[in-house]
């Protein structure tokens, strides 16, 4: 469902660009493509650490559940394994959403590819800009991929488990009872 409403709105977006495209008219039409080209190919290029990246953090989150299990007192399993699942679950959407991105990426690679070597046509007098059409589709396909990252990269970025780790450790150094018996 997630990958189908991320489609539609990669197709909204290339809608909107070609539009802008029919209006604005751009000369240069084949200088943004091979920008965009350019662009997406790079991005494609990075799929694969951005995989790895993602198979890593969602393995670690896992392992990390696993372990924290076997610790616990039996009769706190319950709990620990239903946050342990709510979490891997989380981590899991997000691992997802980048899948999402590397496919919009690919898109928008083959896309702008196709549009590199597509010319312009005529049907009954009426110049037909598939280049347009092409240009717009990656672009929309480009954007939508970006943004499909992001939710990975914020839960990358989460520092709620160090800023927890810290507190717990501010604690362990300076107990409640040490600071009565300084007094």
């Amino acid at each position: 469902m997630m990958m189908f409403v991320e489609t539609l709105l990669a197709i909204l977006v290339a809608g909107g660009f070609y539009i802008l495209t029919l209006i604005i008219k751009p000369e240069n039409i084949s200088d943004i493509n091979i920008s965009v080209f350019a662009v997406s190919g790079t991005i494609v290029a990075l799929i694969l650490p951005a995989a790895e990246l993602a198979s890593h953090s969602l393995r670690r989150v896992t392992e990390y559940w696993l372990n924290r299990i076997v610790k616990v007192e039996v009769n706190q399993r319950g709990e620990t394994a239903g946050l342990g699942s709510e979490l891997i679950d989380e981590a899991e959407k997000k691992a997802l959403c980048t899948w999402h991105g590397s496919i919009c990426m690919v898109i928008s690679l083959i896309l702008s590819s196709i549009g590199l070597f597509t010319p312009r046509m005529m049907y009954r007098g009426y110049i037909i800009h598939i280049d347009y059409l092409l240009l717009s589709g990656a672009l929309g396909f480009l954007f939508i991929g970006i943004f499909s990252y992001l939710p990975f990269v914020r839960w990358i970025y989460c520092f709620e488990e160090v800023r927890d780790a810290e507190v717990v450790l501010r604690e362990i150094a300076n107990p409640p009872n040490a600071k009565a018996d300084k007094k």
